[in-house]
């Protein structure tokens, strides 16, 4: 039997972490409107969800000393559906392995599978919160944005898909992901999600973006009335990204030269060795996959 020719690979990656997490989220979070929303001695609930982010610990620890510095009462919670075995316990237990106790974080972490039925959505699906986020002054989520593994739209995994879901314990978890065999998931999260800001009790939350090396690139801090729409925004800046990487070498290197550096087809012409003639011809190519690419995932991409 004859095998086809093989190649080594090797994919190069751009190191985009942060040298400095915890100061970067104090940072961001100093500049955020959240310290003005709440009195001083609230009980703010700090979601964090079941995903194994970098930095998670630091990250969580930043944004109860946040909280703390402005006369808050933070306390942590889990914010992840029905992982952990859907137990209190075992969602404690998740926490704990990634540093995230009371030792470590400065505050209590409170992990219960209650939760309280904030009302339904117009297809009838009844929403759930956790009851110790429910009771609090104002709840905070704290989550990764990224692309889901097991379906596409303009809103997959993030802070969104962690307050439908996540919050809503193993009881809404049942649910959700029920209807969304119907629905689709991107629609039960949606409409769940606007259920459970309905209900008055979300601050909003600090979103986190990783690199290709899974460091901590870029965290933000997303205010409730901006959530679903930064969240989008995010998304497609992702998509966005995965897109271009995916391009053939000589497609995408024009185009980061002339679309993202700013430069002129005749510099790209005189930088690359080629006619203005196949720049423009390259970059329209270029741009043609993309839009077809991204219109796949479901962005609206004008021509």
């Amino acid at each position: 039997m004859e095998f086809p020719r093989l190649l080594l690979v090797r994919q190069k990656f751009p190191d985009r972490r942060i040298r400095d997490v915890g100061a970067a989220v104090s940072d961001e979070l100093a500049r955020s409107p959240f310290g003005g929303r709440l009195k001083p001695g609230a009980r703010v609930a700090i979601g964090v969800g079941s995903r194994g982010i970098s930095n998670i610990a630091t990250i969580a620890r930043s944004v109860v000393d946040f909280w703390k510095s402005k006369g808050a009462r933070p306390f942590i919670f889990p914010a992840m559906g029905s992982h952990g075995a859907a137990t209190a316990e075992g969602q404690a237990d998740v926490l704990a392995h990634y540093g995230i106790i009371e030792a470590t974080m400065g505050c209590p972490v409170v992990s219960s599978l209650d939760v309280v039925p904030v009302g339904r959505t117009p297809d009838g699906i009844e929403a759930f919160m956790d009851r110790n986020a429910y009771e609090s002054d104002g709840v905070m989520l704290v989550g990764r944005v990224k692309w889901h593994t097991d379906f596409a739209g303009k809103i997959e995994s993030g802070l969104f898909k962690m307050m439908a879901i996540g919050l809503g314990k193993f009881a809404g978890a049942q649910r959700y992901h029920t209807y969304a065999y119907k629905l689709g998931l991107e629609h039960v999260i949606r409409s769940v999600g606007r259920q459970v800001l309905a209900s008055g009790k979300i601050l909003g939350g600090l979103a986190i973006l990783e690199d290709a090396h899974h460091a901590t690139a870029q965290v933000t801090a997303v205010p409730v009335e901006e959530m679903e729409q930064r969240e989008e925004e995010t998304h497609r800046l992702i998509c966005l990204r995965a897109a271009v990487a995916k391009l053939p070498d000589a497609l995408r290197e024009l185009l980061v030269f002339c679309a993202i550096e700013g430069q002129t087809y005749v510099a790209a012409s005189r930088h690359f060795g080629l006619a203005v003639g196949v720049v423009s011809k390259r970059l329209n190519q270029a741009r043609q996959l993309l839009r077809s690419t991204l219109r796949q995932q479901g962005f609206d991409v004008p021509e």
